[in-house]
């Protein structure tokens, strides 16, 4: 039953993220500014935060006090969300929520080449999950590049002009900027790059994607996860065409899939190496439990010394 209520929550996160990047190009698509959509986001997300973060955190002692360096942190922090959420709204801007949602599964392999260059993460080549991630990292990128620099033939499921439920029919004339597809898919890709920095500076060990799908992850494992990132490309385009317009075209299939594939892989080196450290540590504990229960033994040449005493 809780794989269920998992499926649903993991569901429920790629509809909520979809229906959020589909709303904005539909107000930007009228005139709203990509940067007034980021503070009204941000804004929201005080509103809702701040009152949670008191009930559930009002009793829980401080790890440290909050000093110069702390906010610091948290300053860099909003920038890198700031700078994440306006690249992201800028590049659906001039693409689709189609495009966005194929490039946001980059976010796990720049993460881990981040990792590897601020020496937080360890390229073993070795090792079966170094090897999974730097695959992965290697297939996502093309996938991004395929995303970015072919759209190949369009793929129309029905005319948008002769849909009645089209946010542009409801709303009437509008200012869409013109679409870019390869500037689109460039701030995009700048906007994957920022979340990935979000993720290294957030803390000393590399996150996959959020909180929900490392638990999800731990739970499940990683092909759990991963098939619910093909749902968001699926979601986006059924949105995209019945409430923007938008065109599905080959090069956004084929470049996603090879997006998710790259993800998935990533995903699955990411959970060997946790499940090698859960192994080694119970190894370890182990092993303790056995020194300390063990009778404590004399040697032999002690308890001769002792006889002749």
């Amino acid at each position: 039953m809780w794989e269920i209520q998992l499926g649903l929550i993991l569901l429920m996160m790629e509809l909520m993220d979809v229906s959020n990047n589909t709303l904005g190009k539909a107000a930007m698509a009228k005139g709203l500014s990509n940067y007034i959509f980021t503070t009204y986001t941000h804004g929201i997300a005080v509103f809702f935060l701040i009152p949670l973060a008191y009930l559930y955190h009002r009793n829980t002692p401080l790890s440290q006090p909050i000093g110069v360096s702390v906010m610091f942190r948290l300053f860099l922090l909003g920038v890198l969300c700031c700078g994440c959420s306006i690249f992201l709204y800028l590049g659906i801007r001039y693409s689709s929520p189609t495009l966005a949602s194929a490039m946001n599964n980059l976010s796990p392999a720049f993460t881990f080449i981040m990792g590897i260059i601020f020496r937080m993460e360890i390229l073993n080549l070795k090792s079966q999950s170094s090897v999974l991630k730097a695959l992965g990292t290697i297939i996502s990128i093309a996938g991004a590049f395929i995303v970015t620099l072919y759209q190949g033939m369009p793929i129309i499921i029905f005319s948008p002009s002769h849909n009645p439920s089209s946010l542009n029919s409801l709303l009437g004339d509008d200012n869409e900027t013109q679409p870019n597809w390869v500037l689109g898919g460039f701030l995009l890709f700048i906007s994957s790059l920022f979340l990935s920095f979000m993720y290294v500076a957030k803390a000393l060990d590399v996150g996959m994607v959020n909180v929900v799908q490392t638990w999800a992850c731990g739970k499940k494992g990683p092909l759990f996860v991963a098939m619910f990132k093909p749902l968001q490309m699926i979601i986006a385009a059924i949105l995209g065409v019945s409430f923007l317009g938008d065109v599905l075209h080959l090069g956004s299939v084929i470049g996603g899939t090879v997006i998710a594939f790259g993800f998935y892989t990533v995903m699955k080196g990411k959970a060997d190496e946790e499940s090698s450290k859960v192994i080694i540590d119970e190894t370890t504990l182990n092993c303790s439990s056995v020194e300390n229960t063990s009778p404590h033994k004399v040697p032999l040449l002690l308890n001769k010394n002792n006889i002749h005493v």
